[in-house]
C-alpha cells in the first residue's frame, strides 16, 4: 500500500481485517478500542453537559441564597438596611411590592407556574420551595387551631388522609404527580406548568375553560381536564380548587394560597419576646449561624446533651433532631425533590414558640417564610431591543417595526377595543402592526377584519410580559401587517 493508503486503512476499518483480533465495538474504529478515542475533542464535555452543569450550579446557588438570607437576617429579626453586607437585600427591603410573600406582604399565592422551568426565573426551584413554605403554613394552621378549638381547620381529617400520605383527591392527570395532596407537573421530564396543565410547549395559549373553570361536574375527571388541581365539590356540584388553593386569575390556574397577612410585620418591626425566645431555643441555630468558634459549638452540644440526660422529653427531641436534621451539623436542602415535613421543621421557628398567642404565631410565621421569597423574584421578559418596557397601566403595546426602533407605536389600554377603519383617525395603523407586547396578566386579540371578524389570534401573558414579532413566528405570520381591529383585556389586576 502507498503511504496515503496505509494511513487511510490505519484510521478506518473498511480495508478489512478478516475477523482477526478481538471483538470490536459497533461504532467502528480500532478493534476492541472505543471509537470515541479517535476523536481528539472527545474528552471535552458536550454543550448539553455544560448547560446542565451551569443549570445545576444556578439551582444550588438559589438554595444557598435562602440559607444565606436566613442567616444574615436571623429570620428577618436583624436587618441592617443601610449596611454594606446586606446591600443585595436592600432593593427588596425598600420595594416590598416586588416580594411574593413574607415580611411586609399580605396574603399571597405561591408556586412556580408561569416562571418557566429554567433560565431566567427557574420555576423548577420555586415549585420545590413552594412546598417548604406550604409545610410551614400547615403547621401554622395547626398551632392556630390549638388556640381556638372552634376553628374547624381539619374537620374531615384531610391532612392525615391526604397531605401526610401524599395522596391527591381524584388523582392527578397525565404528566403530573401528587405532592402533599397537590398535583405537580413532572418537571424533571421537561413538563412546564402552564394554565393549569403540564405541557412542553411554553407558548401554548389557555383554553376556553380557563376563563370559566368552575363548571358543573359529577366527578373530578371533568375538572382535571381543565386544571390539574380542580376537583369536583360534593357540596356545590361544581369544580373547585383543592384544599389550601385558590384560582389565580393572572395565570388562570389553581395555586397554593397563603392566607396570612404579614403587612404589619416588617423588617423594621422589633421582634417580640416570644420570637426571640424561639430563636434562642431553636437547636438549628448551630448550623444556621455556622458557629465560627469551636468553643461555641462544643458548649452548645454539651449543654443540650446534658439537658437531654435529665429530661426524657428533651432526650426524645434530641434523638429526633439527630435523625431528621443531622444535628448539630445540619442537612443540605434537597435540590431535586420537595422537603419532607420533618426536614422542613429542622429550621422552623414555629415549633419553638412557647407563649402561643395568635399575634406571636403570625409574627413567627411571617419571619419564618421570609427567606424563601428570594427565589420568587421574577425577572421580566424583555422585548426585542430597543423596545421599552410595557407601561404598568397599559394592556399592550404595538409597533410597526420588528424592533420598535422606527415608525409609530400605540399603547392599548385595559379593556380597550379599537377598529382601524378607512377615513378614521386610526387609519394609519391598519394592516401595519409588526410587533406586539402584552402586559403580564393580560390577553391581546387581533383580527384581520375591521369589525372584530375575519382571521384572529390571541396572545396571553401570564406571570411575565409577552412579546411577539409576528413575522418571525410561524403561527402568527399570517397576521403580520394584517390587523384591522383589536381588543385587550386584563385579569385579576
Amino acid at each position: 500500500l502507498s503511504r496515503l493508503g496505509f494511513l487511510f486503512c490505519f484510521f478506518h476499518s473498511s480495508c478489512g481485517r478478516g475477523g482477526r483480533g478481538r471483538g470490536r465495538s459497533h461504532g467502528g474504529g480500532f478493534d476492541g478500542v472505543d471509537p470515541s478515542l479517535l476523536d481528539p475533542w472527545s474528552f471535552l464535555p458536550s454543550t448539553h453537559n455544560l448547560d446542565m452543569l451551569t443549570r445545576n450550579r444556578e439551582i444550588e446557588e438559589r438554595f444557598r441564597n435562602i440559607k444565606d438570607r436566613r442567616k444574615e437576617t436571623n429570620y428577618g429579626t436583624n436587618v441592617k438596611i443601610n449596611s454594606v453586607s446586606n446591600i443585595r437585600f436592600n432593593a427588596q427591603i425598600k420595594n416590598v411590592s416586588q416580594k411574593a410573600f413574607g415580611l411586609g406582604v399580605g396574603p399571597s399565592f405561591i408556586g412556580g407556574a408561569g416562571m418557566g422551568l429554567w433560565e431566567p426565573n427557574f420555576g423548577f426551584v420555586a415549585g420545590l420551595v413552594s412546598f417548604s413554605v406550604y409545610h410551614r403554613y400547615v403547621l401554622f394552621k395547626k398551632l392556630l387551631h390549638q388556640l381556638d378549638h372552634g376553628h374547624q381547620w381539619n374537620e374531615t381529617q384531610y391532612y392525615e388522609s391526604y397531605y401526610e400520605k401524599n395522596v391527591c383527591i381524584g388523582g392527578c392527570p397525565a404528566h403530573s404527580h401528587c405532592e402533599w395532596g397537590i398535583c405537580e407537573c413532572d418537571t424533571l421530564e421537561g413538563y412546564n406548568q402552564m394554565w393549569g396543565r403540564c405541557v412542553k410547549d411554553i407558548k401554548r395559549s389557555p383554553g376556553k375553560d380557563n376563563y370559566a373553570p368552575f363548571v358543573p361536574c359529577i366527578e373530578s375527571s371533568t375538572c382535571l381536564s381543565i386544571d390539574k388541581n380542580l376537583i369536583c365539590s360534593n357540596q356545590t356540584g361544581k369544580c373547585t380548587c383543592r384544599r389550601d388553593m385558590k384560582w389565580r386569575e393572572q395565570i388562570m390556574e389553581c395555586q397554593i394560597y397563603i392566607d396570612v397577612d404579614c403587612i404589619t410585620v416588617t423588617y423594621a418591626t422589633p421582634p417580640s419576646s416570644a420570637v426571640l425566645d424561639a430563636l434562642e431555643r431553636n437547636p438549628s441555630k448551630i448550623y444556621i449561624h455556622g458557629y465560627s468558634r469551636s468553643r461555641e459549638l462544643v458548649d452548645a452540644i454539651v449543654k443540650r446533651k446534658s439537658e437531654a440526660k435529665k429530661d426524657p422529653t428533651l432526650a426524645r427531641e434530641l434523638a429526633k433532631d439527630i435523625v431528621n436534621c443531622n444535628w448539630p451539623h445540619g442537612k443540605s436542602v434537597p435540590t431535586r425533590r420537595t422537603e419532607s415535613q420533618e426536614e422542613n421543621s429542622c429550621t422552623s421557628l414555629l415549633s419553638y414558640i412557647e407563649r402561643k398567642q395568635k399575634e406571636d404565631l403570625v409574627e413567627a410565621f411571617c419571619r419564618d417564610i421570609d427567606a424563601y421569597s428570594v427565589v420568587f423574584q421574577v425577572k421580566e421578559t424583555s422585548g426585542p431591543q430597543p423596545c421599552p418596557k410595557i407601561p404598568t397601566t397599559s394592556c399592550a403595546v404595538v409597533y410597526d417595526s420588528h424592533d420598535c426602533s422606527g415608525g409609530w407605536s400605540l399603547q392599548i389600554e385595559r379593556g380597550e377595543q379599537r377598529r382601524f377603519r378607512y377615513f378614521s383617525s386610526d387609519w394609519k395603523y391598519r394592516n401595519d402592526i409588526d410587533t406586539v407586547g402584552v402586559r403580564s396578566g393580560c390577553t391581546f386579540t387581533g383580527f384581520s377584519g375591521s369589525s372584530f371578524d375575519g382571521s384572529r389570534f390571541s396572545l396571553t401573558a401570564g406571570l411575565t410580559d409577552r412579546w411577539v414579532v409576528l413575522g418571525e413566528e410561524s403561527q402568527y405570520q399570517h397576521m403580520d401587517q394584517n390587523i384591522e381591529s383589536l381588543q385587550c383585556v386584563c385579569r385579576g389586576l
